[in-house]
């Protein structure tokens, strides 16, 4: 009688073998699954973009101009960010239903038949939520995009700007001015093509440094409904490259982002449209693109 031919099983080495190529195999998808990863959520970030610009677009048909950056319609009304005007133009009206806009945006005394401000506003906003961003951020209320306000005075010397004579208010204003007050086509006398509108500050209220998550506080006024929720240029030197690089250096309230290894931004430019820019770009460049009437030729980027 023969003897019963039993199955063979691996051996250890054969084992290791099939452990060590799926590693290998792992090893090497993953970066490609990372990659698609960041790249849908790069459109993602560029749709929401899309969708702030086409809604200050519809704001502007049927007001004949853009709505105030940070400050209220009248000088004695209280300064309210951009989104609480905007959002009713992006379907977002049932957010702030029953806003008094004569408050300030996080008072907490009742309004009319319904809730305060501050109940309003605590309530995240997908659309203006970069979802590149590392880690959740939930229950913070944030914003993700910011309009321009004006270049700082530390930013002069690695812009081009002249010692002396000073450059005036109007030859360092962002698209919203100094002020903040609503603003009319005719004022970015730079063209709206040419004009920066709105950056991303991705991250906050985490602070993030060159691409690392820092100690500190340095970041701050991330909620979508805080006037104080804007960018002001200040190149700081030690953590931007000597002064050559103008964003992705820290997100204190600065242009930063995680798209394609925190090597660029997706910036809204006045006319609606949205751009990848790498954080290369010359200050003369950043200049003249950041400025709504500085007069500046824009040089190739």
């Amino acid at each position: 009688m023969r003897p019963s031919l039993r199955p063979r099983g691996f051996t250890l080495i054969e084992l290791l073998v099939v452990i060590a190529i799926i590693a290998v195999l792992i090893a090497l998808l993953l970066p490609a699954v990372q990659k698609v990863r960041e790249s849908a959520s790069r459109t993602k970030c560029t749709n929401n973009m899309k969708q702030l610009g086409i809604a200050l677009h519809n704001y502007l048909a049927m007001r004949g101009k853009f709505p105030p950056g940070w400050a209220g319609l009248t000088a004695s009304a209280p300064d309210q960010n951009i989104m609480v005007r905007l959002l009713p133009y992006v379907e977002q009206d049932n957010i702030v239903q029953g806003y008094d806009y004569a408050k300030s945006w996080n008072n907490n005394t009742a309004n009319a038949g319904g809730p305060s401000n501050l109940q309003i506003i605590n309530h995240d906003v997908p659309l203006l939520i970069c979802p590149s961003t590392p880690n959740s951020r939930a229950g913070k209320f944030v914003s993700d995009y910011c309009v321009s306000d004006s270049i700082g005075t530390s930013a002069y010397p690695y812009l081009g700007y002249p010692a002396t004579p000073a450059p005036t208010a109007k030859q360092v204003e962002g698209f919203f001015g100094n002020n903040g007050l609503p603003v009319r086509p005719d004022d970015v006398s730079d063209g709206l093509s040419n004009t920066f509108m709105m950056f991303e500050d991705v991250g906050r209220p985490q602070y993030w440094l060159n691409g690392r998550m820092a100690s500190g506080s340095g970041a701050g006024s991330e909620k979508w409904a805080d006037p104080a929720n804007r960018i002001t240029i200040q190149v700081i030197p030690a953590s931007c490259n000597q002064g050559k690089t103008f964003f992705n250096c820290n997100n204190g309230n600065e242009i930063y982002s995680f798209h394609g290894g925190n090597t660029g931004a997706n910036f809204l430019f006045g006319d609606g449209s949205v751009h990848f820019i790498s954080d290369k770009l010359s200050g003369l460049a950043f200049r003249a693109l950041y400025t709504r009437a500085g007069g500046e030729t824009v040089p190739a980027y």
